[in-house]
């Protein structure tokens, strides 16, 4: 369920890709009747681009989807939270050879095939980062665990990407855990959490920077003490150097 209010006065919350929480496990939220919990953020809406805001979902009586759906009850509450932020939407990468890219630069390659003048593309291509849209929740262990891109401020002075992470019991609203995952001087994005049923997770995420090419990173994830320390799984073997973010093959954001 991916809700949208735009002004919707039916829809109780600001809703901006209301994201379901996937079980561990089989793991199963018994209560009233089968509930299926959500969050979504908000600082999207804000001129600000910030907010201290999460929103819990919950859907319930699910077990009567199919035989009495007019049963089911929807409920919203707003949960407060450690800052979090839009992120800039793009990033830099460490540069290397991006054969895609040096195509559109040379005549009787991509112009031959596209019928379109040559184009220098930036040298290393920029690359996007995901906003602070909730995009990954898991129900485990009694708790919902999430992530969400954030801004955050790098070393040189430049902003960056982080990861927000959080904890939460889905009955009380009450925060677990809830911190940010970042490094000086590259960028940690398009985080997602992977829980058992005891309630051990990993973080994993894209690691990706001017030092860095696009890299596969994890961390630890505990309800007590909150997030590890960063690892980096596998180091990337050159820059991204994909078909989006170039209008001639089908443009959009470069990721």
């Amino acid at each position: 369920m991916v809700l949208f209010n735009g002004g919707d006065p039916s829809i109780p919350a600001p809703a901006f890709t209301v994201w379901p929480a996937i079980s561990s496990g089989g793991q199963y939220a018994g209560a009233h009747g089968g509930t299926e919990y959500f969050l979504s953020s908000d600082a999207g809406f804000y001129n600000s681009g910030t907010s201290s805001t999460l929103w819990l979902w919950a859907v319930s009586n699910t077990r009567d989807i199919d035989t009495a759906p007019q049963a089911l009850t929807l409920n919203v509450q707003p949960l407060t939270v450690q800052q979090y932020a839009v992120p800039s939407s793009l990033v830099q990468q460490k540069p290397g050879n991006a054969p895609l890219r040096d195509c559109f630069a040379v005549t009787g390659c991509a112009p031959t095939y596209f019928d379109f003048p040559n184009i220098v593309y930036p040298t290393p291509r920029p690359m996007a980062v995901n906003d602070s849209r909730m995009q990954q929740v898991t129900y485990a262990n009694g708790k919902l665990w999430g992530t969400l891109d954030t801004d955050v401020l790098l070393a040189d002075g430049r902003h960056g990407s982080g990861i927000n992470y959080f904890v939460i019991n889905p009955q009380s609203g009450g925060i677990f855990a809830n911190g940010t995952l970042a490094l000086p001087d590259t960028n940690l994005t398009y985080g997602a959490a992977v829980v058992t049923q005891s309630g051990r997770g990993v973080i994993a995420f894209t690691v990706v920077g001017p030092y860095d090419y696009p890299s596969a990173g994890y961390a630890g994830l505990d309800a007590k003490i909150g997030a590890g320390e960063i690892h980096v799984a596998a180091a990337g073997a050159g820059p991204w150097d994909g078909f989006t973010g170039i209008p001639y093959l089908g443009g959009g954001r470069p990721r």
